[in-house]
């Protein structure tokens, strides 16, 4: 297989971008930044060949995490450097989804139901995270326990999974679905924590075997109840799996110091998305952050010279 990729440029006044979710229709949501300036980001949808900036009225910054096959897109915005907000776009405007008490809160998943997961601190002074599901117009704590937790990804079954820290131990992750919840951690693993879940219940993240002695992480699948290792690009120490569609392909990044590659885990095999690119592409793809049902990969690497959001859409398809 071969892809097509397309660099998806920028918002003006922005020198790079980076995405971080996919629809089924090919839509792509992020953030153009300027490096260097981090706190001044503005979250972008492409679609169709055109990037457009998010509705975010008198906010210093803001971000999108996700997008469903409705358009709606969740994310971040801030009104000063303090404080974040949970966001959703629709219909071209933006929704404050609230907090659990404090003044932080980021929304990073949603499903085709609307339904929104995410982080939020208790009180103010954000001393403590709480995992939070959104529906019907309010935000409720998913009953998960643990000093610290964080909802990552939703399927459209209104499962929810995440990571969950421990006042005496590394971080576990966890799977939630209305008011049941299970930890997922295998016993042979010291820390890992879920970052996606497709319809069928297969979760994709990381694991560390000894976080103690900073050993380097490597991308996990849970399948059928059983946590798999995914294995380790050669020559890259640390993988992590970021996202899985429903035919089961699973993107993500390898790492080895500085230098990061993009991912794809197909029928088992683990390939670096750059082999699948012509040869005078003039990309270096990075990370791959999601995929949707088509196969289409969007994520970000280094072209001309500027970090770059990037579409992958397979050359058969």
């Amino acid at each position: 297989m071969h892809y097509r990729v397309t660099d998806l440029g920028t918002l003006p006044g922005y020198s790079d971008s980076v995405a971080a979710g996919i629809n089924d229709q090919g839509w792509v949501v992020g953030s153009a930044y300027t490096p260097g300036d981090y706190e001044s980001s503005h979250a972008f949808v492409w679609h169709d060949g055109s990037m457009t900036a998010l509705n975010a009225p008198d906010c210093i910054s803001s971000s999108a995490s996700a997008i469903n096959n409705h358009n709606q897109i969740v994310g971040s915005a801030s009104k000063q450097k303090t404080e974040h907000d949970a966001v959703l776009w629709q219909n071209e405007e933006m929704l404050n989804l609230g907090t659990l008490g404090g003044d932080q809160a980021y929304a990073y998943a949603i499903n085709d139901q609307g339904q929104v997961v995410g982080s939020s601190a208790d009180h103010k002074g954000h001393s403590n995270f709480r995992a939070f599901l959104w529906q019907d117009g309010k935000m409720h704590q998913l009953p998960v326990n643990g000093s610290d937790s964080n909802a990552r990804g939703i399927n459209n079954e209104g499962q929810s999974v995440g990571l969950m820290n421990w006042a005496d131990r590394f971080a576990t992750a966890f799977r939630c679905q209305q008011e049941r919840w299970e930890e997922l951690t295998p016993p042979i693993y010291a820390s890992w924590t879920a970052d996606a879940i497709n319809d069928s219940g297969d979760i994709v993240g990381s694991f560390e075997t000894d976080p103690e002695d900073w050993t380097p992480s490597h991308a996990c699948l849970w399948h059928n109840g059983k946590a798999e290792d995914l294995g380790a690009l050669p020559g890259y120490s640390e993988c992590e799996a970021t996202a899985i569609n429903n035919s089961g392909e699973i993107v993500g990044t390898a790492q080895e110091g500085q230098t990061r590659r993009a991912l794809l885990w197909q029928q088992k095999q683990l390939i670096d998305l750059n082999d699948l690119l012509p040869v005078d592409s003039g990309w270096t793809l990075e990370r791959a952050t999601a995929i949707n049902s088509k196969g289409q990969i969007a994520g970000e690497g280094l072209h001309d010279g500027h970090r770059r959001a990037f579409l992958l859409t397979p050359a058969n398809r």
